[in-house]
């Protein structure tokens, strides 16, 4: 049976305050989702298969990402690394890959309130696949140690491949190296002259 649909014209494409306080905190409190958009959010383990299999034959919303046209949504939970942390366990299962996080949390507002956090994460090995993890605040989350606490996740495929950090850091290392072996200002232009044979 098909998805209802969306009124013409119409896209799934919340804010990240609505992922939060219309999907997030509903399905945490097992209240009923807004049709028809709770279509495209999707009840699976992020962690379960690289990204690719994840979302091969899922429904999707359009993207505005990084020139991507398509993006997928989940309830999913973030399994602690053990039932002595708080810390959490984002490997792919099979030795597939991890996602790694990009950045710390940050707050989601909505008007002056925060109601929870959103962090960015990249799939390594790195093909372009972004996710962003959306989780209430923690009085609210159940992530006390060796809990998992509920989120839920957006995931896409960016066209932009992002540097590698091998190559970033080889790059680092040259420009160094460059650097004590030219000097700088007037010394480095000297420098180049007699690698390009002027006087």
């Amino acid at each position: 049976m098909a998805p209802p649909s969306l009124p013409c014209g119409a896209s799934f494409s919340p804010e990240d305050a609505e992922l939060i306080t219309v999907y997030l905190k509903r399905k945490i409190a097992g209240s009923l989702l807004p049709a028809p958009t709770a279509h495209y959010i999707h009840d699976a383990d992020v962690y379960a298969a690289e990204p690719a299999a994840l979302v091969d034959g899922l429904l999707a919303a359009s993207a505005k990402n990084g020139g991507g046209s398509e993006e997928w949504y989940f309830f999913t939970s973030v399994k602690a690394k053990s039932s002595h942390y708080t810390r959490r366990c984002r490997t792919v299962a099979g030795g597939a890959g991890t996602w790694h996080s990009e950045k710390g949390r940050r707050d989601v507002l909505d008007g002056d309130e925060v109601v929870g956090y959103r962090q960015v994460f990249t799939f390594e090995p790195r093909d372009g696949w972004l996710m962003l993890e959306f989780s209430v605040v923690d009085r609210e989350d159940g992530g006390r140690r060796g809990e998992a606490i509920a989120v839920i996740c957006k995931i896409y495929q960016t066209c932009r491949q992002p540097a590698s950090r091998s190559l970033t850091s080889a790059s680092r290392k040259r420009k160094a190296a460059q650097g004590e072996r030219y000097g700088s200002g007037s010394s480095s232009r000297e420098a180049w002259t007699r690698v390009l044979g002027y006087r």
